[in-house]
């Protein structure tokens, strides 16, 4: 009922559930989990390719916004 609605009542309903559940924590652990994963296997399996390149590519998609 409060998800997607323009009313800034709904929203802040939204946002507390979401404060609630450590959404945000949740998503950062994730993010950081995930990012020490690739970096892992960049590092296995980058013989024959640069491995610059592939660290370059995940330091570009770390912590971003978008």
């Amino acid at each position: 009922d409060n998800y997607g609605r323009d009313d800034p009542e709904k929203t802040a309903k939204v946002k507390a559930l979401y404060e609630e559940l450590d959404v945000r924590g949740i998503y950062t652990r994730y993010e950081k989990q995930s990012y020490q994963r690739l970096l892992t296997l960049i590092n296995q399996h980058c013989t024959k390719l640069p491995r610059e390149v592939f660290l370059a590519f995940a330091q570009k998609i770390y912590k971003r916004d978008k």
